[in-house]
């Protein structure tokens, strides 16, 4: 199965500084590209391909003022104009469908009285200002490989990296990438929270792992992150949210929306905050991955034949305005995604009960809840209620772990 993977750089001041040399010779090509497209279109040309407009940027390589583009790898800037060909395309798509401009678009032209332009049309690319845009290059697949703990980056050479995946032998040695890895024939290099990023994808096969013979089943939720009913044991993985250390992020996050909201436009004042709000907004999505990440393992890890989670409505809750914020900051939709790869990694079934089986949530149609003991629907059950009470067989349990052995005993058809 394909499968991605993100790596942590670290490159010496020389391997740095070529780096960053790279990221402007992805956006120069891109930023050229696009000027010289806008030309083109404004004269009542035909917009050129991605083949035609590389040979015409191959001419502007050769001039002495660009002479800094041969240091470093020239599959790069031909990425960047393959990325802008495939960027008008998708351009021409989105007017094909007819709306040219969109509602806010207009709203502010005509405040203004500016007269639009193609480049204010929906979706049409934009310019890449090196204060905003973010730091990122392409680099083909087939010239990277692993050896002795560092990761060959062409023209910038083997740069030391740092990983927890256990990849094969031959991959220390070996060129690991090639055509049956991606679609794409590139991965991205970026810089982010102050380090360099390289994203890649590869082939991994299954894990070979015996199964055991028991199910379980997850109820995903806001008060925690899940609570996992396994042989019918309460398993709870807390909600991250509700740490000390990532409230006190969020009301430093709070303080860095306010402080960029003081700051004149177009200041380097203004590009410092916005750096530092996207370096804490960052650290927050992280915690949130990370936790995510290591409760879906540990649940995987357990290796049960059948793992059953609940098929959720998150448009419909997300239109709740009391508690959309926080089933957003739960990333649920995220978490079923890491459970289906990694289920699937392991040959665990994996199956999503249906929208309107009486587990616990609320769906569209009927509140109706099931006890897990005697089979009893309680309808009047509502969110307020943590404890679920059965009036037929006397049961009394938390309302997530009943909803978890529900789903746990779930027959799907």
């Amino acid at each position: 199965m394909l499968q991605g993977f993100k790596i942590h750089l670290f490159p010496t001041q020389k391997q740095e500084y070529l780096l960053w040399k790279s990221v402007n010779a992805y956006r120069l090509p891109w930023n050229w590209g696009l000027a010289f497209q806008m030309k083109r279109f404004a004269e009542g040309e035909k917009l050129l391909g991605s083949y035609a407009l590389r040979a015409e940027f191959k001419k502007l390589k050769t001039q002495e003022e660009f002479s800094w583009l041969n240091e470093v790898s020239g599959n790069g800037t031909v990425i960047s104009l393959f990325d802008l060909t495939n960027a008008y395309k998708r351009f021409f798509q989105t007017q094909k469908q007819g709306e040219k401009f969109t509602k806010q678009t207009i709203a502010e032209a005509k405040r203004l009285g500016k007269k639009l332009t193609s480049y204010e049309m929906k979706d049409h690319s934009k310019f890449k200002k090196k204060s905003l845009s973010k730091p990122v290059f392409s680099v083909v697949n087939q010239n990277l490989y692993f050896k002795k703990g560092c990761m060959n980056l062409e023209k910038i050479g083997k740069v030391e990296c740092k990983h927890s995946h256990s990849f094969n032998e031959g991959l220390n040695s070996e060129k690991f990438f090639n055509s049956r890895v991606h679609s794409r024939v590139h991965s991205r290099v970026h810089w982010t929270d102050k380090k360099w990023i390289i994203a890649f994808s590869m082939e991994v096969p299954d894990l070979k792992v015996e199964l055991s013979d028991f199910s379980m089943g997850i109820d995903v939720g806001i008060k925690n992150l899940a609570v996992v009913s396994c042989n019918s044991k309460k398993i709870v993985f807390q909600n991250v949210n509700k740490t000390r250390r990532v409230k006190k992020l969020k009301k430093q996050l709070q303080h860095s929306q306010r402080a960029l909201a003081r700051k004149k436009k177009g200041s380097k004042n203004r590009v410092k905050a916005i750096q530092q709000l996207s370096l804490r907004y960052n650290k927050i999505l992280n915690i949130r991955h990370d936790a995510i990440h290591k409760t879906t393992t540990l649940i995987v890890e357990m290796l049960p034949k059948k793992i059953v989670i609940e098929d959720l409505n998150i448009a419909g809750m997300m239109k709740n305005k009391h508690l959309s914020s926080t089933i957003a900051e739960q990333n649920l939709y995220k978490f079923r995604q890491q459970m289906a790869y990694k289920a699937e990694q392991r040959r665990i079934k994996l199956v999503t009960a249906d929208r309107f089986f009486p587990s616990s949530k609320r769906s569209s149609k009927r509140s109706s809840k099931r006890c897990c003991s005697c089979g009893w629907i309680k309808k009047d059950l509502t969110i307020q209620d943590r404890i679920f009470f059965c009036s037929q067989c006397g049961i009394e349990l938390d309302r997530d772990f009943n909803a978890a052995v529900n789903l746990e005993r779930y027959e799907a058809g």
